[in-house]
């Protein structure tokens, strides 16, 4: 009779509820809801509030940690919570579904762990959002474990999370980071270097002719009137538009004599671009920084090239009195002030923005840095094998050096 009561009582602590589990239910929502933003960013290629380019959560986002055989890691975030509100369900739990909580709790601890440690050590970059999502999980998994006990947990749980955690990081550490985003292609005037006669000619057309650049207007670098024009959005303050602009820099050298670059500076900053409705921390000053650049290219178009080297030196953007401090060394003061002053650097940020818009909508995403090399829009994170990609579709010769 006794051994009856306490099976019985057994059971019933068994199919007990988990204390807190209301609580835990909640942190998991919020988590699992982070997770789907994020992992809607990924898709769409659309920059989240706080993670547009050249911030700390689009480097961390866009990095080859990001992902894990090619899918972002918020969509696992995505479906590891959802197995857990599934697993803690409502009601009462039965050791199945008590392991099962167990389970996803540790493999959601080991994970914040992992990807706190990749951010803190290998990234030096943090992401707010995922840093919200870690928080919540973690939150949640600590409340499961504590009110579960580890007594009671068994071992399964240890080997699935060993499993899980594992494979992940195996994807992570022999993935790449994702492609850039490639749009349609424009209407084929669009890339054309050339007049309908065949001569060469000093005008570039873009996207139908919206947007036309005089080549002698704007800072370039090789000649106007080179057989193959690449056209490059970047912004001073965006750290993966430095790592493109030295990508760059070798595409030119390996084909000097028949490719030019035009450089167009796109700040990230509303005083300046009327695209950005808020502008992030990282981009404050953008405007500085590229309204400095075009007055030394038009004071001297020769110590351009050395003030955006200069500027894109520091591991994090100067402020923008440096900018102007550098600009005065390369070209006088007193030619700097005058060049500020003058009208064309604003027509040529308008221009910047209008080319920013017309792009973003082909390719479908608003990333930062964007070329357009012949009748194709490039946006995003480059790698130099990418680059190598988009030069040799063109008919150019690819960098001599993959970094």
């Amino acid at each position: 009779m006794k051994k009856g009561k306490q099976a019985s009582k057994a059971t019933a602590a068994a199919d007990a509820t988990i204390p807190g589990a209301g609580v835990i239910r909640r942190a998991w929502i919020v988590a699992a809801a982070i997770s789907a933003f994020l992992a809607y960013g990924s898709f769409t290629g659309k920059y989240l509030p706080g993670c547009d380019a050249g911030g700390n959560c689009a480097d961390v986002l866009g990095s080859k940690w990001g992902y894990t055989f090619g899918v972002p890691v918020s969509v696992l975030g995505l479906l590891v919570y959802a197995a857990g509100l599934i697993a803690l369900g409502k009601g009462k739990l039965t050791c199945e579904r008590r392991s099962a909580v167990a389970a996803v709790s540790l493999i959601i601890l080991a994970s914040v762990a992992w990807f706190v440690a990749v951010q803190l050590l290998i990234l030096k970059k943090f992401c707010p959002w995922c840093m919200a999502a870690h928080l919540a999980g973690a939150t949640g998994a600590v409340l499961a474990l504590r009110n579960i006990g580890f007594a009671r947990m068994g071992a399964v749980p240890i080997w699935a999370t060993a499993a899980a955690v594992g494979l992940m990081i195996t994807g992570q550490k022999f993935g790449k980071a994702p492609a850039p985003l490639v749009g349609a292609r424009m209407e084929q005037n669009s890339g054309a270097a050339n007049r309908e006669d065949g001569k060469p000619a000093r005008e570039l057309p873009l996207h139908g002719g919206q947007v036309v650049l005089n080549l002698n207007d704007v800072p370039i670098t090789g000649s106007p009137t080179a057989p193959y024009i690449l056209v490059s959005l970047f912004d001073y303050t965006c750290h993966v538009c430095r790592d493109l602009h030295g990508l760059l820099h070798q595409a030119y050298l390996v084909n000097s004599n028949k490719m030019a670059i035009v450089h167009l500076p796109n700040p990230l900053d509303g005083a300046c671009n009327p695209l950005i409705r808020q502008t992030q921390q990282a981009h404050i000053g953008a405007c500085e920084h590229a309204k400095v650049g075009l007055a030394v290219w038009q004071a001297d178009p020769t110590k351009f090239d050395t003030y955006t080297q200069q500027v894109f030196g520091p591991a994090q953007p100067q402020p923008p009195k440096e900018s102007e401090r550098l600009g005065a060394e390369l070209v006088g003061a007193e030619k700097l002030r005058e060049k500020l002053n003058n009208p064309w650097s604003t027509n040529v940020l308008g221009t910047s923005s209008t080319l920013y818009k017309l792009n973003s909508q082909k390719v479908g995403t608003t990333k930062m840095p964007q070329i357009i090399l012949g009748p194709k829009i490039y946006a995003g994170i480059f790698r130099a094998d990418q680059l190598n990609a988009a030069l040799r579709e063109a008919g150019l010769q690819p960098i001599l050096e993959l970094h």
